[in-house]
């Protein structure tokens, strides 16, 4: 039996937020305007600093043969306060929480009520009262979230799991 591709179960590719588009995001926006730009596409930013909301502008526009499509659009910016805004407006699937360390419980439980999932890179919050934000959000909307490190994706860590997977001694 053959076995089902991604596109077997997707209709149309996933709406993807970013929110805090320091550098922690470059990763995720990169991943969505490359290789996997055939699942999601960026649709708004939520940033306060325009010049950083520019840059990754100018980056999906460069990138924009790779990414549009039928359904393809430009994103938009909004402020932090707009955050339920946004998710309505821009129809977002996903929400990418890439901002500073302090703000992520706020910005996660959000974006749940307001009826998005959300990808975070950790940590996931800087005290056990978010903790409890957050896991109040996910009991109360049922949303989905996943926790991501991505550091475990750098060069040399990269390097020492592909030493450790093949048996061979590092020596």
């Amino acid at each position: 039996m053959q076995q089902p591709t991604r596109s077997t179960h997707q209709t149309r590719r996933l709406r993807y937020a970013v929110v805090g588009t320091g550098h922690r995001a470059q990763m995720y926006v990169e991943a969505l305007c490359g290789p996997h730009a055939d699942v999601g596409e960026i649709v708004a930013w939520c940033e306060p600093n325009p010049v950083r909301a520019a840059y990754y502008d100018d980056l999906v526009a460069k990138a924009a043969p790779a990414w549009s499509g039928p359904d393809g659009v430009t994103p938009v910016t909004y402020l932090p306060a707009d955050l339920e805004r946004m998710i309505a407006e821009r129809q977002v699937d996903r929400v990418i929480v890439t901002t500073p360390d302090a703000l992520h419980a706020s910005v996660v439980s959000r974006a749940l009520r307001a009826g998005a999932d959300v990808i975070l890179e950790k940590p996931m919050t800087i005290s056990d009262d978010g903790c409890r934000e957050i896991a109040a959000a996910l009991a109360e909307t049922g949303r989905d979230l996943v926790l991501t490190f991505n550091y475990r994706y750098s060069p040399r860590n990269t390097a020492l799991r592909e030493v450790i997977a093949s048996g061979r001694s590092a020596r």
